[in-house]
């Protein structure tokens, strides 16, 4: 029988708190919010970093997603951060670079499941903004039609300055199809809704 994952949606952080103990993260995470969602909840999101302690099975689960998203016909990519920068076009672990170019030149959405901060930063403390930045460089424009998933151990998830740098390197914004008469149009607002009130996809 399949393990049913559940996750919980942790607060946003003030712009002071890189230097947060793992601990208090993890205290808001599990015990400041009842509500759980599900991968299938999950996956509809765009922007999205999954936080877990060693042994949770965050690599394992992340390439099983990426094979699962690709049985049901959609384009889905495992890549492991650290290798982004040794080469993006041989990073992929699930799916291939001829598959990833043939998405690019289509319309269909993508799902990529990025994995793991930690790991990346082993090497060099700079490694993950690099390879973000590479990345959002080969998606180019068509990160609007792009479902990003990244992985982290929490003490190498850095609460502000690398949800900035996300921000920033793969902004989106949210579709709104609007009826006017006899005609619709599809209209770019930021995730609130609300003019020059700018809410984080993340």
């Amino acid at each position: 029988m399949p393990l049913e994952r559940h996750f919980s949606l942790m607060r946003q952080s003030a712009p002071d708190s890189d230097e947060r103990e793992p601990d208090s993260i993890l205290g808001e995470w599990i015990l400041g919010q009842r509500k759980h969602t599900g991968w299938q909840e999950l996956e509809e999101e765009f922007r999205c970093v999954i936080l877990a302690e060693a042994g949770a099975g965050k690599s394992f689960e992340m390439k099983a997603r990426a094979k699962h998203a690709k049985g049901q016909g959609r384009a889905a990519f495992l890549i492991r951060i650290e290798d982004i920068e040794d080469g993006f076009e041989t990073s992929f672990e699930v799916g291939r670079a001829d598959e990833f170019e043939n998405w690019l030149n289509s319309k269909e959405e993508a799902w990529f499941f990025l994995d793991s901060i930690d790991e990346a930063r082993l090497g060099n403390p700079r490694a993950f903004e690099k390879a973000i930045r590479r990345f959002a460089a080969r998606i180019g424009p068509a990160r609007q039609r792009t479902r990003v998933f990244i992985s982290s151990r929490p003490y190498a998830w850095r609460a502000w300055s690398d949800r900035v740098l996300v921000e920033q390197c793969l902004p989106f914004k949210k579709q709104n199809q609007e009826e006017s008469g006899e005609h619709e149009r599809m209209v770019e607002t930021n995730v609130a809704g609300e003019p020059g009130e700018q809410e984080s996809a993340l």
